[in-house]
């Protein structure tokens, strides 16, 4: 799988290949840091994401985690998605804490209440920016005062939004992150 991510990301140009642990312990551990070396030989980042579905599961687990990756191979980062960052119950404060060398990027998206699967609202039951219940406001506030400097990608998934059509989709979704960037601004001022 690893060749066929490090083609992807060749003809992508792409900067980071997103990754995931779906097992924490010393043989997964060795395994992603050959996995971290041979990324960052062919010329990328590689950009771990947490969540509450893997043993690693918090912000400062995943950013504990990426510093011990960064000791084996260069760009190693932390990928912040919102919904699991609230969803694992991490706070503002504590992304306070985060070292913004950590930092490789953000997913930005919201959340509708939540349903009895977890699973299901994951994939189901997020929202565009600024339309759920997450502060995004704070959120990205903290990420600014902090340094925190990358790309800001959206994963918004929905069963309605992906209905509908893909030029509707983008502009819905530019427009909802833009008001969520102005409210941004607003309250730095």
């Amino acid at each position: 799988e690893l060749d066929e991510f490090l083609s992807f990301a060749d003809v992508l140009g792409a900067t980071w290949i997103q990754s995931r642990m779906p097992v924490d312990n010393t043989t997964s551990r060795q395994v992603y840091a050959e996995v971290a070396d041979r990324v960052a030989s062919a010329g990328f980042g590689l950009a771990f994401e947490y969540s509450s579905f893997v043993p690693i599961r918090t912000l400062r687990q995943a950013s504990d985690f990426v510093a011990e990756m960064a000791t084996h191979a260069p760009r190693q980062a932390l990928m912040i998605d919102t919904w699991h960052f609230y969803q694992c119950g991490d706070t503002l404060d504590g992304l306070r804490e985060l070292d913004p060398t950590l930092f490789g990027y953000l997913q930005l998206d919201d959340a509708l209440d939540p349903g009895p699967d977890t699973r299901f609202d994951t994939l189901n039951r997020r929202t565009l920016p600024g339309r759920g219940h997450l502060d995004l406001v704070g959120f990205m506030s903290v990420c600014e005062d902090i340094g925190l400097e990358g790309v800001v990608s959206i994963e918004v998934m929905s069963e309605e939004l992906r209905q509908l059509d893909v030029d509707d989709y983008a502009r819905l979704v530019a427009s909802t992150t833009l008001e969520v960037l102005s409210q941004v601004q607003a309250a730095s001022r």
